[in-house]
């Protein structure tokens, strides 16, 4: 896998988990007839021109509407899932996306052009109703589809990679096949002063009685604190802190995050 990056900020931090969830939280679903409501939009054309922002060549027609209100990648609210032969797309209340799937799709090698990627994702993404002011922050290789992550600035160099936007393309970055918007919304007492990385590391060996002497990088970045053996819906700027263990299976490494401003332990993050 080849890795380019578009920014100094790092990869937002979309677990998995975050990624496949395609269930609504606490859901109530009712089945939407947009043609008889005056006050519901056109979803078949709404969806059409989704579709083609996102490079999709196909007509949409016959499209199944569905309403619920819940949450969905920290988003709360009203949504409208519109489903049709070729995908599905999710929208809030407002009328943003939310989610896009794109259900049938050729998936080649990519002759990989940084530069032409990069401007062929940056006009799908200024097509898209989407927020605006998220900036690229990297791009990724992955061989036969590219992964392109765009975020919120929250200072100079700071990119929330809880409030979001993750794409994966095909052709170049000319297609799009698959979206979704995170929104988990930045949630912080601040002082005027933050810690600096030697005061939380400190903090972190006080924590969990580590070892400096394994301690290997430190950078800051947004995480959503662990309370109760659960990750809660709302971030926080953080020191992200790695240690590495050498084992007799290899090395073990132990990610601390502790909070910028207070020094509180807000989780940690273990890999074998």
């Amino acid at each position: 896998m080849q890795e380019s990056t578009a920014s100094v900020a790092p990869e937002p931090t979309v677990s998995d988990a975050e990624w496949n969830n395609s269930s609504i939280e606490e859901s109530q679903t009712t089945t939407l007839n947009y043609k008889e409501s005056v006050t519901e939009p056109n979803y078949e054309e709404l969806a059409a021109d989704i579709a083609l922002a996102c490079g999709s060549e196909e007509i949409i027609s016959d499209i199944n509407t569905t309403k619920i209100t819940g949450n969905k990648y920290g988003i709360y609210g009203d949504f409208v899932e519109i489903q049709y032969e070729y995908g599905d797309i999710i929208v809030d209340e407002l009328g943003m996306l939310v989610s896009y799937s794109l259900l049938d799709y050729d998936c080649t090698e990519i002759d990989y052009d940084e530069d032409k990627i990069r401007t062929n994702i940056l006009e799908i993404y200024h097509k898209l109703p989407l927020p605006q002011e998220y900036v690229l922050t990297s791009l990724i290789n992955a061989g036969d589809y590219i992964e392109a992550y765009f975020s919120r600035e929250i200072t100079d160099g700071i990119y929330s990679s809880h409030e979001a936007v993750k794409m994966l393309a095909v052709s170049d970055g000319k297609r799009v096949i698959e979206c979704r918007r995170f929104n988990y919304p930045l949630q912080q007492e601040t002082s005027d002063v933050p810690l600096t990385q030697a005061v939380a590391l400190q903090k972190a060996l006080d924590f969990k009685q580590l070892d400096a002497e394994y301690f290997v990088q430190g950078e800051i970045s947004t995480v959503r604190p662990i309370m109760e053996g659960k990750a809660e819906m709302f971030s926080k700027l953080a020191w992200i802190l790695k240690f590495d263990y050498p084992t007799d299976a290899g090395v073990r490494s132990i990610v601390i995050w502790i909070d910028l401003y207070s020094g509180e332990y807000l989780g940690e993050d273990r890999t074998a």
